[in-house]
């Protein structure tokens, strides 16, 4: 992964996102509900969560289909 890819996970959003945030406010919010709750736990499965947001921002799944482990 290149380091442009870390600064703008989703290709076709322009906005600027914060340090320690992986989305813009914008895509954030277009995640579903549950996805959001499921990313923002600070638990053992974090990083398995993360991991799988990332391997589906790379596979081009629209940011409202995302769905991490519980």
């Amino acid at each position: 992964m290149t380091a442009r890819a870390l600064l703008r996970p989703v290709q076709d959003c322009t906005a600027t996102k914060r340090a320690h945030q992986y989305l813009c406010r914008g895509c954030w919010a277009t995640l579903h509900p549950r996805t959001r709750t499921a990313l923002s736990r600070h638990d053992d499965l974090a990083v398995r969560r993360l991991s799988q947001l990332l391997e589906q921002l790379r596979a081009g799944v629209a940011l409202h289909k995302i769905e991490v482990t519980p």
